[in-house]
């Protein structure tokens, strides 16, 4: 997969292999995460539970957006250096917090006050 296919992923998942074994084949590599996605099933479905309303996949890119652009507008991120592996350490951190969809609203409303009082500094 190319890193703009890998961005898009909510999960990533590595699995363990012997040294001199580095890669496994596409069947092999399946069942192995069946039997891990079978074995797991039922915490799994107890964590989903625990959240109310889960935030979306667009709602998450949209958040992501937001984010980026936020980081560049307060000097974080630089026109010539867009960080693109600090963007997805930030993507991974968010997707394993399992945001909510009233966290994502928080979190962007944070990130619009954050513009607008930019906006206002820079308008003196």
């Amino acid at each position: 997969m190319t890193n703009s296919e890998l961005d898009l992923c909510q999960y990533l998942l590595r699995i363990p292999c012997n040294s001199e074994f580095s890669s496994l084949n596409v069947g092999a590599a399946v069942q192995v995460v069946a039997y891990e996605f079978f074995q797991a099933a039922t915490a799994e479905a107890r964590a989903a539970a625990s959240l109310s309303d889960p935030a979306s996949g667009e709602e998450m890119e949209s958040f992501f957006r937001h984010l980026r652009q936020t980081l560049f507008d307060i000097g974080f991120f630089h026109a010539t250096k867009s960080g693109p592996s600090l963007m997805r350490r930030l993507r991974r951190l968010f997707h394993r917090a399992r945001l909510e969809k009233k966290e994502v609203h928080m979190l962007r409303g944070i990130l619009s006050q954050m513009q607008i009082r930019l906006e206002r500094l820079n308008a003196e």
